[in-house]
This record gives structure tokens, sequence and C-alpha cells, in this order.
């Protein structure tokens, strides 16, 4: 979504996590899922958060956890401590 307040709300999300000492890559581009996850595999990325319109009306993102293929809705104001907490487990 190329949309100028999804690209805000993403940046805002990034930012929330690099502050908390979470390694973050963000995507403007809006293609196939298929291709950025399996982009995201090849980099040894383990987590891809997915934000559409209905996760920012949510206040929610969509995690999918690359190693498991496991998918999760986390509340916005949990995500850094969920996705601490997958890492170290």
């Amino acid at each position: 979504d190329e949309r100028p307040e999804s690209a805000a709300y993403n940046l805002r999300l990034a930012s929330i996590l690099r502050n908390a000492g979470i390694n973050t890559e963000t995507v403007f581009e809006s293609g196939k899922l298929a291709k950025q996850f399996k982009y995201a595999d090849k980099a040894g990325i383990r987590f891809v958060a997915v934000v559409g319109d209905e996760e920012r009306a949510d206040g929610t993102v969509t995690l999918k956890d690359l190693q498991t293929q496991e998918q999760t809705q986390v509340q916005e104001s949990q995500l850094v401590t969920y996705l601490q907490t997958a890492v170290q487990a």
C-alpha cells in the first residue's frame, strides 16, 4: 500500500521497533506478499509484519513467523514485547 497514511503508519511502527533495538526493514512496494515473504526468508528475516487497512483500523499487526509459518495478530501496543519474547524462545 503506497498511500501516504499507510507509509506514515508503517514508518511509525518501524521507528518503535528500532527504538526497542529490533532490527527492522520496511518495504513500501505494493507487490505480491508471496514475493515479499520469499525476499524476507532469503534475507534471514524471521518475522514479517503485514499491515493493511483492517490492521490500521484495529490497532493490530499481523505477524508471520517464517520459521514456523505461523501467523498471529498482535495488538500494536504489545508488538515489541511479543517479538522480544518470540526471539528469545
